[in-house]
């Protein structure tokens, strides 16, 4: 029996850090299997983050981003409560990305992330994403796209 007393008030994290902050690093270092798996572990990923995990995706495991993209799509439509034209612009945007009119869908993207209220740092906080807000980590196709330099 468990004196109540004896029982300890808080949980323990491991010396990696939290699920999430260790996702994080994964991104960060654009190790996709790791921050997948660690994804999974998460109760809620952010959909920012999420969107960083799916253009991970696209730059290292296309087949991963198409089965993926389309779970992305539905949670952003729920969340940012886009409307029917959005939604539409959001999806086709989406499936510019894997072709030539990469920067074009990064453009429609962006536009409506930033619309909706999601950090611009987290649309494409993962280095070599398409859609970013720090042009220094940006692919160089994707910043040539975007911005035209």
């Amino acid at each position: 029996m468990v004196d109540d007393d004896a029982r300890c008030e808080h949980a323990f994290v491991t010396s990696q850090g939290s699920a999430y902050s260790q996702f994080r690093r994964a991104l960060d270092r654009r190790n996709l299997l790791l921050a997948w798996s660690l994804a999974a572990e998460i109760p809620k990923v952010a959909l920012a983050d999420a969107l960083s995990l799916l253009l991970l995706a696209l730059d290292q495991q296309p087949w991963r981003f198409q089965t993926a993209a389309p779970r992305w799509h539905g949670r952003l439509c729920a969340e940012a409560r886009l409307t029917v034209e959005e939604a539409q612009l959001a999806l086709a945007a989406l499936h510019a990305l894997s072709g030539p009119g990469a920067g074009a869908g990064g453009q429609a993207l962006a536009a409506i992330c930033g619309t909706h209220g999601l950090d611009d740092s987290a649309v494409c906080s993962t280095p070599g994403s398409i859609v970013t807000g720090d042009l220094d980590r940006c692919r160089p196709r994707a910043r040539q796209a975007i911005h035209g330099s």
